[in-house]
């Protein structure tokens, strides 16, 4: 069956999506508290996805996503929530996955909300937000161990699109630097996605730009898998990726006219510091020492 797909840069040329009540709006499982409310935004809820503005702050990894797939985790730091985001905390150079399970078929489109927490010191190489789709479940314990159609970057200042061989590396699609660098203020939210229809990727940039890009392995590598990824190749003095919101979707690639709000500050934060905070509350606390340096990441509740 052919599926009609729209790859122009310009927004205003297109279409009103045509859609129909899903069930999800009908039964109330996807409820207008939950930013981004697809719905409001002349969108389809996504088969997959999660929303961590409204979770309690806990040192334990989620076990599964608002959707009721199973969530599980790969990388180097450990994946906590706090201050209404998902984060992975530690020290040095480290990754967290949060990992989708096998989807059953392809995954055709992949998003996020985030905020980034600035890194202490001067920084190195730069905190990365990255979206991933793969023929497998992604492993880093021993290298990455899939090919992907989509691994979708972002630094502060830098973003790139890639295609991923397992065993020979990623080649960059396209790539560009931002007019003005996204703030690192843990307060001010981006999003950025993606959707995949044979062998072409439309993706939404934070700064909310659309590009496109066409390349065969798009079309041919598998892509059952997805992964939400906060990596910081510099260590602590990298910015941290805190996400928000994670969404994956199936079916025909439906891309609707207006699909990015505008930055907005959360009211969710960590306080970063020496000495844990006093407010009465929960709060989410990242333990620096006098020169600004990462420690730990401490939650509780005065």
């Amino acid at each position: 069956m052919a599926r009609a797909f729209v790859t122009v840069d310009d927004q205003s040329n297109l279409p009103d999506p045509v859609r129909t009540r899903l069930k999800g709006e009908l039964d109330g499982r996807y409820p207008p508290t939950q930013a981004v409310n697809f719905a409001d935004r002349g969108d389809v809820i996504p088969a997959l996805f999660s929303y961590f503005g409204n979770k309690p702050n806990v040192y334990t990894p989620p076990e599964k996503f608002d959707s009721n797939h199973a969530m599980s985790f790969s990388g180097s730091a450990s994946p906590v929530v706090a201050g209404g985001t998902l984060l992975g905390v530690g020290s040095g150079p480290r990754a967290m996955y949060a990992r989708t399970p096998n989807m059953g078929e392809r995954i055709t489109r992949i998003g996020g909300r985030f905020r980034m927490l600035p890194g202490t010191g001067t920084r190195t190489t730069g905190g990365t937000v990255c979206l991933g789709i793969a023929d497998d479940l992604i492993d880093s314990s021993s290298g990455v161990n899939v090919s992907m159609p989509c691994h979708f970057l972002s630094t502060a200042r830098t973003w790139y699109y890639t295609v991923w061989t397992e065993g020979v590396g990623q080649v960059v699609l396209a790539t560009g630097d931002y007019a003005t660098p996204l703030l690192t203020d843990y307060a001010t939210e981006y999003e950025m996605q993606c959707w995949l229809n044979g062998t072409t990727a439309v993706f939404d940039l934070p700064d909310g730009t659309r590009r496109s890009v066409a390349d065969s392995r798009i079309g041919s590598y598998g892509a059952n898998f997805g992964f939400f990824e906060g990596f910081q190749p510099g260590g602590d003095t990298d910015d941290v990726t805190a996400f928000t919101h994670v969404w994956a979707g199936l079916g025909v690639a439906r891309i609707p006219k207006r699909t990015i709000d505008a930055p907005q500050a959360g009211n969710s934060f960590a306080v970063a510091g020496p000495t844990a905070p006093t407010a009465p509350g929960e709060y989410a606390w990242i333990e620096t020492d006098g020169n600004g340096n990462f420690i730990d990441l401490h939650t509780g509740k005065n």
